[in-house]
């Protein structure tokens, strides 16, 4: 329905554009109205051949209660972001709610933006990690304060360090 009427309007628009202001009033006459309105299938056609059919902007699940289209955290993910998606040429999928293109790039923006704070997140945990080596020659479990083992040493995890740890102090009881 939204889109029959939309496609009316740029039909009425592009009419009006070809014809001139001088047809504008037999357009809008009782006369030219009841034209515009018994070919309305005719100019819908004629739009989508010229256009094709038109974007549909969707949010997954069904719309709430209030009949706005929602756009705070009910319905988003696990990871928090809101499941939005684009449609080039037709409707959305039964079930899921038709948003606005300006609320399709602000979710999209939102989830952007959550998507790199989290990757950020992990990144930083990651680089505060520590990094075990073991010396190739005396085979001696140490932590890194450079990040990196050096050359011909091996890196190892963080379990094989605590566990060479432990059979250092007491290969260390043991001595004579």
């Amino acid at each position: 329905m939204k889109r029959s009427v939309r496609l009316i309007a740029v039909m009425g628009g592009l009419a009006l554009t070809l014809s001139g202001c001088a047809a504008a009033g037999a357009l809008f006459s009782s006369n030219g109205a009841s034209a515009v309105a018994g070919n309305g299938g005719l100019i819908v056609d004629a739009v989508d051949a010229i256009t094709g059919p038109s974007d549909s902007y969707c949010r997954k699940g069904p719309a709430e209660s209030s009949g706005e289209a929602v756009t705070s955290e009910p319905g988003a993910g696990a990871t928090g972001q809101i499941p939005v998606y684009k449609i080039e040429a037709g409707d959305c999928v039964a079930g899921d709610t038709e948003i606005k293109s300006y609320e399709y790039n602000e979710i999209k923006a939102k989830n952007e933006a959550l998507a790199f704070q989290q990757l950020h997140a992990v990144a930083v945990a990651q680089a505060a990690e520590p990094t075990y080596c073991r010396t190739a020659t005396s085979h001696t479990a140490y932590r890194s304060s450079a990040k990196t083992c050096l050359a011909g040493e091996e890196t190892i995890t963080e379990e094989e360090y605590f566990a060479a740890k432990e059979e250092a102090k007491a290969a260390a009881t043991k001595l004579p």
